[in-house]
């Protein structure tokens, strides 16, 4: 399983910056899945974080889930965010 935010490298960017240094791209995950699958995996990947005002717009979400599809996933699962503490609360908020 492959766990993102968005597909939109732009959303992805704003979300990931500064939260999850090094993390790494949704096409690199996307190709993980890919990879997994035609080795024989059942995948799946998870929209986690679904962020309010950033990736949560029916077309964002419509598009992760077709990317997801495309490169095999059985499933998706969807998650909201909690903000913690910190460095997350002071980016988002």
């Amino acid at each position: 399983m492959v766990s993102r935010t968005s597909v939109d490298m732009r959303r992805w960017a704003a979300a990931s910056a500064g939260t999850a240094p090094g993390a790494s791209l949704p096409s690199e995950r996307l190709a993980t899945l890919a990879r997994a699958k035609r080795e024989g995996f059942v995948v799946g990947a998870m929209l986690l974080p679904v962020i309010p005002g950033v990736s949560d717009t029916p077309e964002l979400i419509d598009e992760s889930v077709a990317k997801a599809k495309e490169a095999g996933a059985d499933y998706v699962l969807f998650g909201g965010m909690t903000l913690k503490g910190g460095r997350q609360q002071r980016h988002f908020m």
